[in-house]
């Protein structure tokens, strides 16, 4: 071999490990790119679920009604609440109740189905990776957790009409931590 020949095949190495290496960048950034959309997409159906939250008017007049209602009823649930003559199971059978009395008085249970059927959304679109869990979290877990522990009564209630233990136990087992045993 003459020193054009070595010469031509030394640049036809180096040419194809130049090529592999650009389709190895290629790649990464590739996938760098997926990598951000996905998260990408991830936030915006997030912020979507926020903005229905916030911004949807049922909604907003379901937690306005809920939150009336628990105002109004508060000394009477404070009172069984703080009773020293109660055990545990009386406190229990006392509690769940008086939510019941104070959903049906005040006409709630649609609008607790409601607001229990989009907090099982936003958790199956966390779970399933759809949604980014920590948005959703920040903007929607709170509120969630402070109903569900308040209106778990309901959800028994409606376990026990449906005859369906499983109405909404995505939402219990998330917010609630022992709600294996919590309607029975």
């Amino acid at each position: 071999m003459n020193s054009r020949e070595e010469n031509l095949h030394i640049a036809e190495v180096i040419g194809v490990w130049v090529t592999v290496f650009t389709i190895l960048i290629g790649g990464v950034f590739a996938v760098i790119q997926y990598v951000e959309f996905k998260e990408a997409q991830r936030i915006d159906r997030a912020l979507e679920f926020i903005d229905r939250y916030q911004s949807n008017g049922y909604f907003i007049d379901a937690r306005i009604r809920i939150s009336q209602a628990l105002d109004d009823n508060l000394p009477s649930i404070s009172e069984i609440l703080k009773n020293p003559d109660f055990n545990d199971d009386e406190l229990s059978k006392s509690y769940n109740a008086e939510i019941l009395k104070m959903v049906d008085k005040e006409s709630l249970g649609t609008s607790l189905e409601q607001l229990f059927n989009f907090y099982e959304q936003s958790l199956m679109c966390k779970d399933m990776g759809l949604c980014e869990a920590i948005v959703l979290e920040s903007f929607i877990d709170n509120d969630a957790g402070s109903y569900t522990r308040t209106f778990y009564p309901f959800i028994c209630s409606l376990r026990k009409e449906w005859n369906n233990p499983d109405v909404f136990v995505r939402v219990t087992n998330f917010y609630i931590a022992s709600s294996e045993e919590l309607c029975s």
